[in-house]
């Protein structure tokens, strides 16, 4: 996280603050800005008054996309503040043609473009060249052959996990949510990096903190408008360079795999997001911003889909047996292989079952 004089970037003179708004309000009312038929707020959007509704929204969040809903029906949209956006919501008929947009009217890459604020904080290897996605692909089709590492490193995970906990009277307890954060982190980190890297302590905090690092400063950069977002960036790296920490244990790691021939690169994420970059020597602030891009994504939804499939075979116990039978009579007595999980149906559909309960909401 910030240092304590980071916090500091919350006061940005307000006579500069106010001069920057009052240029983009011009903006505004000439019709530069904003596209025609835009959705109106459901809260003021004035400034000040912005800044006090985004931290409203942050704190009833539920309230005001129901107060949305129904000030729109049988069906329309609005926009909500969130997150130090303002993003609009679609009801109805507006859903299916959302979905049917195609990529020139709405892009997906633009929306986290905008949300991590990737030209800014990585640069134009991750906004416009998007190397994420090739090295997602690539990781996608060598599951098989990671797979057996996974298996591997679940045992180490889970034996690390009882390890923490307390036990008494023959059981063994645990926070749930804190122990599956960190085993799907170790369990991703070693088909990202495989090991030992995967087992550092160092190394998972630093993943932890350059990400609450990225997320943070892309949440204080929002807010302003788009015209100003790299003089904002500009003063807050005065108060310290991002990812510092993260660019430095993963330079020497670049530079050693850099010696080896392609061919003899452990197969994992950072050897392929290497072979993603054309430079002969790429910058480290850019593979380490891809890597906590792909990181974050896979974290975060991986953890609250276990999350949740956790807590409900503890509410409905019955399913524990049916599921455990299922993977015994597949799988047998050996360890779990790679072509057996395309035959765990009824696995597959509980987990389906519950994100459909779910989704991704919040699982603490």
């Amino acid at each position: 996280m910030f240092t304590s004089e980071q916090a500091w970037v919350f006061l940005t003179p307000s006579r500069l603050l106010s001069k920057w708004y009052q240029e983009w309000r011009a903006q505004d009312q000439d019709g530069t800005n904003e596209p025609k038929n835009e959705a109106k707020p459901i809260v003021s959007n004035a400034y000040g008054a912005s800044f006090i509704n985004q931290i409203r929204s942050a704190l009833w969040n539920d309230s005001m996309v129901q107060r949305g809903y129904d000030s729109n029906k049988p069906g329309g949209m609005f926009k909500m503040p969130l997150f130090g956006q303002w993003v609009t919501i679609v009801t109805g008929r507006y859903i299916e043609e959302l979905a049917k947009a195609p990529d020139n009217c709405l892009s997906f890459q633009e929306t986290i473009n905008d949300m991590m604020q990737l030209e800014l904080l990585i640069g134009p290897a991750l906004s416009r060249d998007q190397i994420h996605l090739p090295a997602i692909r690539g990781l996608t089709r060598r599951l098989n052959v990671i797979f057996p590492e996974i298996v591997d490193e679940t045992h180490s995970a889970f034996a690390t996990q009882m390890e923490k906990g307390k036990t008494a009277d023959g059981w063994t307890s645990i926070k749930a949510f804190d122990a599956f954060g960190d085993l799907v982190s170790q369990l991703n980190h070693r088909a990202f990096v495989g090991l030992p890297l995967c087992r550092d302590e160092k190394w998972n905090k630093t993943m932890v903190k350059s990400a609450a690092e990225l997320t943070v400063q892309a949440l204080l950069l929002r807010p302003f408008p788009e015209s100003r977002r790299a003089d904002a960036h500009e003063y807050m790296k005065s108060y310290g360079k991002m990812l510092e920490e993260g660019v430095n244990l993963l330079t020497p790691l670049l530079e050693q795999r850099r010696a080896v021939p392609e061919d003899e690169r452990p197969n994992d994420l950072l050897t392929i997001i290497m072979s993603c970059v054309s430079e002969a020597e790429p910058d480290p602030r850019a593979i380490i911003g891809t890597f906590l891009l792909v990181d974050q994504v896979a974290q975060s939804t991986t953890q609250m889909t276990f999350m949740h499939a956790l807590y409900y075979v503890v509410a409905y116990p019955e399913y524990a047996e049916i599921l455990r039978e299922e993977i015994e009579l597949v799988n047998g007595d050996g360890p779990l292989a790679y072509r057996s999980l395309e035959h765990l149906h009824k696995l597959d559909s509980f987990l389906r079952e519950t994100q459909r309960l779910s989704g991704l909401s919040n699982c603490w």
